[in-house]
Order: structure tokens, then sequence, then C-alpha cells
């Protein structure tokens, strides 16, 4: 194209006579994007006026508008001396051949069909604008007359308004061409494909067998245009196994580790084929060498009443072999296929229903027969299990005449069997007698506490059960008496009455130290933050010491009141936790039921303990059952070990633990969660939130004595709706243990933390309260956030923010966890510090993919001085 044609069509002006916005706007971007300058008019009236102002180099309008039509305008432009050069594009849908005739009636330069081709458009367009000067010169005009549908036409028109008419005509005429060969193509393809569907619904009607059916199925989907091999997997329990298979290639179907489900076995187990059939990618043909170009196969649920039951694959060379017409009628047979597999396998079942059925009744029969003639015995089978009874037990008849006294009856009231058979019961007392009184009315006793006499004349507590012996027709022949010897239940009951008198002064004595405790914990926490305030006074620094040291004593002082009622015999011995712990996972999933899942969090080189390992192993069943308790309605169970080194006295909030090393097992649920208000209490002896006959109390007390005892300690942590968690923490093996770490000397990172900010999130006040002001007296600015979304408007807000130190449980829509996650986005690398009592994996489960640092509750300042530093340390 020379430098001049190109100025002129990137320089051009056209205008738009279109009613129709939408087709304006089309039109107008499709122009201005090919370098022309657009005007639009809505309708003929205000495109003449226009077109005067606008001088435009062509015009383009559609025939149908309000006012004045394309024709008109076209006529008015022709008529227009200034106008009349202009090329001029009428659009049409040529329903009516006049109106081409009316167009050239008018001198229309050009047509374009609706609807129109861009690339036709535009060619048509550059060709106008590139004649247009050739038409100022030299005009030759022509007559045509013309009769069509019985009215005559006398056409003037220049050469060129005709050739054009001829070119967009032609080019209409192969549009149309190439649009019917598409079509007939479609037409075949659609005829082979209903015509190989017909095949696989015939061979559904005469399948006898699954087998038969699959391949029938396949068959007829081998003549599908692109199909080169078929298979039909049929969903057996878990497994997917092959039906029938044709065309594919060798070794195929062999299983490995790496392949053993393939991607549209997972997607259905997924439900990702719910909405019907789908095109994928094959890993298994992928993988074979000898695959010779398949490579991609249609993937056909087969699923009946909303259940999958099988696939079928249709295989071929190509991703697109299949339109999304023929995608939906794929889906329709599949559920056609899933019928016949579901009737043949129906009919199958039928028939070994029969079979067994058949099978059954003639049982039955012997079954009755082999009753019928053991029925003579059952009274003397009556008559060997009352025997064995540990219970005294007799049978009388309506007189009260003795049909069997058992051996423990002999035992406990001395008469011997021979001498009371077939004679009146010796158990009968003269005078009021309530037993005598029931058996002569038949009525039923049921622990009736009374009194039986000895054969030594001497009187025994008992408790009487009674019930009617049945004769075969269901009529009273006697009655059954049952007799416990309260004697030595008397005994048991006294002495449970020792030990809950013994366990009521462990709780009164538990209930003290409990409270000294608490009472104990907030002295050492103000004595802990004052003691950091007044580093730089000796003296009160030394005056602090000493209180603190008093406290700890007080403590000490609290651990023997806890032992005290607790005083078991313990058989220490030296424990791997991991293999003690490992080995109660597959018995703690039969005694929790499948729908409580269990998760071992069992850390490599735990240190070895001296623990009694019975103890230990109740301990653990004690708390599972507790958590399996909490969470009716199933959920999950994490039992987690970790080495821990106390370096100071203790870990705060309650717990006295000895500096050194210990094993913490932690044991975390899902559950409901314990309140604050049961929460303080859940260790005593006795106290219990279960229902009548559903827990003793002694549970929890039993654990929290056998760890106190051990030289451990347990702590609880929960929140309701959330879940709980217990820790055990148990002494490390001195016999076993490591050599002693070397203790390195804490750097001073105080310069680091100079003009850092900490966003504290935290929704309890007396908590955030303490943090603020521990982490002030660290050297560090605070913004403080009651709840996750304040955090996150913080975060919005632009605020300069170095570390965040955030609740995990908190309310409102945005936890601690949650507010990880939205960090990660809005602020990614902002480091963040989470405070919980769970133990990390219990939080890492919540989200895998989410890592931060965890701080475990309860802590002291060092503690959190550490935690924050191991970010601003370096």
């Amino acid at each position: 194209m020379s430098i001049s044609s190109f100025r002129e069509r990137t320089e051009a002006k056209i205008l738009i006579a279109e009613d129709s916005p939408t087709q304006a706007a089309e039109l107008s971007f499709l122009l201005e994007e090919n370098g022309y300058t657009v005007e639009i008019a809505p309708n003929g009236l205000v495109a003449i006026e226009a077109a005067r102002r606008f001088a435009p180099d062509l015009i383009i309008s559609d025939i149908v508008m309000p006012q004045v039509d394309g024709y008109e305008f076209c006529r008015r432009i022709k008529a227009d001396p200034n106008l009349k050069e202009t090329p001029f594009i009428l659009v049409t849908s040529l329903s009516n051949p006049q109106d081409v005739f009316k167009g050239l009636d008018v001198g229309a330069d050009n047509f374009i069909v609706k609807p129109f081709n861009e690339s036709n458009l535009l060619s048509r367009v550059r060709y106008l604008l590139t004649n247009r000067i050739l038409r100022k010169a030299g005009k030759l005009q022509l007559g045509i007359e013309i009769e069509l549908a019985g009215q005559r036409h006398f056409i003037t028109a220049e050469r060129q308004q005709i050739l054009d008419l001829l070119i967009s005509t032609y080019e209409q005429a192969v549009s149309l061409y190439d649009s019917l060969d598409a079509r007939q193509r479609e037409l075949s393809r659609s005829y082979e494909t209903l015509n190989a569907l017909y095949g696989v619904a015939d061979g559904l009607n005469r399948g006898k067998t699954l087998t038969d059916l699959a391949t029938s199925a396949i068959e007829g989907g081998l003549r599908l245009p692109g199909v080169k091999a078929a298979w039909v997997y049929l969903l057996d329990g878990d497994e997917f196994r092959l039906l029938a298979a044709q065309g594919a290639p060798e070794g195929m179907f062999e299983l490995d580790e790496q392949c053993r489900e393939c991607k549209c076995q997972r997607s259905m187990r997924e439900g990702t084929f719910a909405a019907g059939a789908s095109m994928i990618d094959c890993e298994r043909l992928r993988r074979v060498e000898n695959a010779d170009g398949l490579r991609y196969h249609a993937t056909v649920p087969l699923i009946v009443d909303g259940t999958p039951i099988g696939i079928f694959n249709l295989v071929g060379a190509e991703m697109g072999m299949f339109s999304a017409d023929e995608m939906r009628t794929l889906s329709g047979i599949g559920n056609q296929i899933a019928i016949g597999l579901e009737r043949v396998q129906l009919h199958r079942q039928l028939e070994r229903t029969v079979e067994k059925r058949t099978a059954q009744l003639k049982a039955e029969i012997v079954e009755r027969q082999a009753a019928e003639q053991t029925a003579h015995q059952a009274g003397e089978r009556l008559r060997q299990i009352l025997q064995s009874l540990p219970i005294p037990t007799t049978t009388v008849d309506l007189d009260g005449n003795v049909l069997i006294w058992n051996r423990a009856a002999e035992e406990i009231f001395g008469y011997a069997s021979e001498d009371v058979l077939g004679k009146a019961s010796p158990l009968r007392l003269d005078g009021e007698d309530p037993l005598a009184d029931a058996l002569a009315q038949h009525r039923s006793l049921k622990g009736l506490e009374t009194q039986r006499r000895h054969q030594d004349g001497t009187m025994i507590d008992v408790r009487v059960t009674t019930g009617p012996l049945l004769d075969d027709d269901a009529s009273i022949k006697g009655h059954v008496v049952s007799l416990e010897d309260m004697r030595e239940r008397r005994k048991i009951e006294g002495l449970l009455r020792q030990s809950q008198k013994m366990e009521a002064i462990g709780n009164l004595t538990g209930g003290i130290a409990h409270d000294f405790n608490n009472l104990l914990t907030i002295v050492i926490g103000n004595i802990d933050l004052a003691a950091h305030i007044a580093r730089e006074n000796p003296a009160i620094a030394e005056l602090l010491e000493g209180a603190l040291t008093a406290c700890l004593r007080g403590a000490d002082l609290t651990k023997h009141l806890l032992a005290f009622g607790r005083r078991q015999p313990l058989k220490p011995e030296i424990v791997n936790v991991n293999k003690l712990v490992g080995g109660m996972v597959k018995l703690l999933s039969r005694t929790l039921g499948e729908n409580v899942t269990i998760e071992l969090v069992a850390r490599p080189e735990i240190w070895p303990v001296d623990i009694d390992p019975a103890q230990l192993d109740s301990a653990i069943v004690n708390l599972a059952v507790n958590a399996r308790d909490a969470m009716p309605g199933g959920g999950k169970l994490v039992i987690e070990t970790k080495n821990v080194t106390v370096e100071d006295a203790g870990l705060g909030d309650g717990i006295a633990l000895k500096p050194g090393d210990y094993v913490r097992v932690s044991v975390s649920d899902t559950g409901q969660g314990i309140p604050a208000a049961v929460l303080t209490r859940i260790f005593e002896p006795f106290f219990t939130t279960k229902s009548p006959g559903k827990g003793t109390g002694l549970g929890l007390a039993m654990v929290y004595g056998f760890v106190r005892q051990s030289g451990g300690d347990i702590t609880v942590y929960s929140e309701v709706g959330a879940g709980t968690v217990f820790n055990l923490y148990l002494p490390r093996a001195t016999a076993m243990a490591a050599p002693a770490a070397i203790m390195r000397k804490k750097r001073d990172t105080s310069a680091n933390r100079i003009g850092k900010t900490v966003l504290v999130v935290e929704d309890n006040p007396g908590v955030r309260k303490i943090a603020e002001l521990n982490i002030r007296q660290l050297g560090f600015e605070v913004i403080i956030a009651e709840s996750g979304e304040e955090a996150l408007a913080v975060i919005e807000s632009g605020a300069p923010i170095d570390l965040v130190f955030s609740d995990v449980v908190m309310p409102g829509s945005v936890n601690g966890i949650q507010l990880v996650e939205r960090l990660a986005l809005l602020r990614p690398g902002l480091p963040v510090l989470l405070a919980s009592g769970f133990p990390e994996s219990a939080l890492n489960a919540s989200n895998p993919e989410i890592r931060v640092k965890i701080l475990n509750k309860p802590y002291r300042i060092d503690d959190l001085e550490t935690a924050i530093d191991e970010f601003f340390g370096d």
C-alpha cells in the first residue's frame, strides 16, 4: 500500500446511521480500532444534518430507522451536489430481493448483509475509499431496466456501482456456500454419532451380564467419529474395577504406586462430574510408550439417582473431538448405560436373594425339626444355667415347693439341694412375709431388701428379685427367685463411704490450695512485672526478690496440700512416651468410635521419663474418653509429645515445675469446650457435669494426683465452642538424661526495638492490659485492637506496624488464624506472634498453609521477650 492510500485510510471519516445503540457502538468500535474517525447518528433525519456538517468520506446506514429510513437518507445524500460523490453503504438483511433494487434506485454504492463479517466489512470500506478518487473521473451513466416479482425497475447507475453490487453479491454467495458446506459436514457427523449411539442403546436392551452390556456400549462408542479406544470401569465398593476395554494400548491398565487411580476416577470420588461428561488429558495414556497418538478421552459418568456406579471412557487423539451438544448427549447415554448396569446387577441380586431365601427355608425346616427334638431338654438346660449362677437362685411351683436350688443357694443358706427339692421352700418366714405374699399374688419383685433365715438360724440381709416361670403355652407354672447376699455389699459400701470421706477431705484441702494458688498467681505475676520495672533500683529489686521467694515457697506448700488424699503406690520405670502413646492409638480408635479422628504428633528424639506406665496409659485413656464425650457429633483428637525445658521457677499461672527437662504430652479435642465457671473445678474429686450414672467425677482428679505425685504437672486450656487441651508435664528420667545444655548468655537486643510498633489484638481486657504493659516495658510502641475486625482496620489504614501479637480464639467473624490468613494478603511478610493454650499442631491443622510462631499460654514476660526477639534479635 502506498503512503497516500495508507493516509487516506487512517484519516478517513465515516458516518454511521443506526438506531440500535448496541449495533452502532459495535460498528463504531470496529472502525475506530482500524484508524477511522467515526460519527454516529441515531436516525436518517439526524444523519442528513450530520453529513452536511461532518462531510464524511463514507456513509454506512441501516435501512430500517424511524422518521427517515435508509433509502430516503441515501436518496437525499445523492441529490445533494456536495455529498453525492460520497460512497454510501446500505446494511440489509437480504430478506427480500427488492431491498437491493430499492437501494440501487436511490443510488446506493454497496451493500452489507446482516449479520456482517468484520473482515468483509473492513475490506469493503477500504475498497470504496481506495476507488473514491477514480469515481470522480469520467462518469458513464448506464440504464438498466429489469422486472422482479411483477414490478419493473429502471436503475441508473455508474459502472462502478454495478461492479460493487456484483462483488458484494459474490462475497455473500461464497459465505453462504461455506456455511452450507460446514452444515453438511456437521449433519454427516451427527448422522454417524446418532447411528453409533443407537447401537449403544440397542446393546443395552440385549445385555444379560455386566461384561456383555459394557462390551456392547464400547462397540457402539468405537463407531463415534474420532474414537479409537474405549473402556468401562465399575465402582465395586471403594475400588474401580475394569469391566471391559477395546483398543487400549498394551500396558495401559497395569497399576503402580504412582498411578494407582487416574484423574477421572479421583474426579468422580470428589463429585466433579456431577454436571455430566467432560474431556480429560489422560494421565495413564501419557505414561504409555506405544499410545499411538492417543492422549485424551471423554469421561462419561455412570450415575443412578445421584449415586456414581462407574465410568465410560471414549478415547481419541484430540481434546475437542466432541462438541458441547455431543457431550450433553453422551451424558444422557451414560445415564442409560448406568441404568442398564444397575438392571443387570439388580437381576443378579434378585437371583441370589431367591437362592438365599430357598436355602434359608430349608435351614428353617431343619432348625424347626431340631428344635422339636431338643424341646424336652429345655428344662435340664434351665437347671444347668441356674446352677451355674453366682447369685443364690431357686424356682418354686405354684404351691411354693422347690423345683431348683442352685449351688450358690446351698453355700449362702446352708441347705443341701437334695434336702429341699420337692418340699416347701425354707426361705418362707412365719408370720408376715412380703416374699410369700408376692408369689401367691403372682407379682414380680425387684430389689426387695429383706432378711432370710440361714440353716443355723441366723438372719441374712438379702435383696430379692422374682419373675414368672412360664410353660410352653405362656402360662405361669411357678416363679424364679434370686437373692443377692447383701453382707459383702454392705462391707463394700462401708469402704466406699470411708473413701468418700477421705476424698471429701482431699477436696477441701484442694479447694483451699486452689484459692491460695490463685492468689499466689496474681501476686507472682505482679511481682514479676514489677521486677522488670525496678531492675535499676537494687534495693527495690532485692525486696521484690524476697517477696517472690516467699511466694514460691507458698506455691510449694500448695503442692503438698494437693498431694494430700492422693497417696497412691506407684511403680515407676523408664518409659519411651512415643512408643507408649503410639501403641495406644489403635486401642483408642476402637474405644472412641468411627466419628472421632485420632492424630498422633510424636516428635522425634523424645526424652525418656521415669513414670508408672500403667498410670500414664490410664490417664491418656481417661482424657481421650472425656474428649469423645465432649464431641457427640464427632471431631478430632490430637495427641502430641514434645520436649520442654523449664529454666526458671515455673511457667506461671499456677503451674509449679522445678527447673529442668520435661516431656509434655498434650491431649486436645475440637469439642464443645469447658465454660470458665466449670474449668476451675474440673480436678476436684466427685465434681462432674455429666448426668447421674454417666460419670463419677474421679477421673480427672486421679489424673491430676498421679501427675503431681510423679513430679510433674497438668494444665488445661479451653474455649467454649473451640475445644480443650490438657498438657501433662512429665519429668525427664535422670538416669538416662543427656548432658546438660550449655547456658548461653542472653544478648541485649533492646536497641533493635527502638521505633518499632506492635499491634496487640486481644478481646479480654485484663489480658490485653498486661500484654500492653509487658510489651511497652520491652521498649516497643503499642497499638491496641479489641477484635480481629478492628486489627484489619488498623492494617488497612496504613499504620506502621512491625509485629502483630494476637490471641487465637476471639469472638466475631475473624479469629487469630483467620487474621493471619488476611494479613498474608494485605501485608505479606509481616511477622505474627500468636498466643494460645493449644499446641502448635492443633493450630497448624486448621490451615496447613499458614505457618506462624506460637507463644504457649500461660507465659511470663521473659517468655514473651524471647519470642519477640526471634523476630527482632538480629
